[in-house]
């Protein structure tokens, strides 16, 4: 993410250090075919409360 000139949360390497004890990478959905039937296959996930947590302190609303 360097090279967009932006870095993930969490990242000591390239970023400032950030509340939290990980990287804040998450995706809210992936799709990919079924390695046997090429079913397509699609799940979701919700944002966890971690990552809503940092973003509220971010935006000054604790």
């Amino acid at each position: 993410m360097e090279y967009l000139g932006t870095s993930v949360v969490g990242d000591e390497l390239y970023g400032r250090k950030q509340p939290g004890e990980r990287l804040c990478l998450h995706a809210s959905k992936i799709e990919f075919a079924h390695p046997i039937t090429g079913a397509s296959m699609s799940f979701t996930s919700e944002l966890p409360e971690e990552f809503k947590a940092i973003i509220r302190k971010a935006e000054g609303r604790s």
